[in-house]
């Protein structure tokens, strides 16, 4: 027996697992192509399920976005009747103070100049903390020129009420009119301005204010007093406010 049939002999009788049986190279080509294409196969899968992830996350994030617009547009709705509610029920409790002038005199040389004002409450609650600032200026333009007080917040805790539905003042004025003051009247070269603040708080501790205001000068060839175009107001709920110089008493 010859070498070669020796050696397939001894290949016959060996264990499948350990037979040598080369693979030929367009089997290793065709196992490559078989993985490519399963690769593709899985790769697309998950690209569409990538794919579908994505479009539910948007689904989802839009829908939360509604719901989130629809609950504040809930809540401000609510928020807004709230605001509505309390500020008609504050509107209905707090005291709306009212002046009219009971005496006006005319300004004569030698002796100080007297105002009567009479405050009154047309609110359902009483006055707080009442304070009344007056100037009596002369200006000789449009004008203010001095400042007075700004009106302060109150603590409605410690406040005592002022009064209840009314209240009158007499004012002098701090002026004692000199002869050349009153000439200046006279000859149109000054205008007297009287301007009082009445400053208050009310049962919710916001400040309120009611402006009054006249001015004399030379009409029909006398001194007579007139409201001034500024400054005859009530103003009420409302930051303190303040009453500066170059304020304007008469329109332009």
């Amino acid at each position: 027996m010859s070498s070669d049939e020796s050696g397939h002999e001894q290949n016959k009788r060996r264990p499948a697992d350990q037979r040598t049986t080369p693979i030929e190279p367009d089997a290793w080509l065709i196992a490559f192509k078989a993985f490519v294409e399963e690769y593709k196969r899985n790769n697309a899968e998950a690209e569409r399920q990538s794919r579908a992830k994505t479009k539910w996350d948007k689904t989802v994030a839009v829908g939360v976005c509604i719901y989130t617009v629809i609950t504040l547009g809930i809540f401000w709705i609510g928020w807004r009747q709230f605001s509505i509610s309390d500020d008609q029920e504050r509107a209905q409790l707090r005291p709306y103070v009212l002046v009219e002038f009971s005496h006006i005199a005319i300004p004569e040389e030698g002796k100080p100049l007297m105002i009567g004002l009479n405050y009154k409450n047309i609110g359902n609650t009483p006055v707080y903390d009442g304070t009344l600032y007056t100037i009596f200026t002369m200006t000789p333009d449009s004008f203010i020129h001095v400042d007075i007080p700004i009106c302060l917040r109150y603590d409605p805790a410690t406040a005592a009420p002022t009064f209840g539905k009314e209240r009158s003042y007499s004012l002098p004025s701090e002026l004692v009119f000199t002869k050349e003051q009153i000439s200046s009247i006279n000859t149109g070269t000054n205008t007297l301005v009287f301007i009082g603040r009445y400053c208050y708080s009310d049962i919710f501790g916001e400040t309120n204010w009611t402006d009054a205001c006249l001015y004399w000068e030379i009409a029909d060839g006398e001194i007579k007093a007139s409201y001034c175009d500024s400054f005859n107001q009530a103003v009420s709920n409302s930051a303190p406010g303040f009453f500066g110089a170059w304020r304007p008493w008469r329109n332009q």
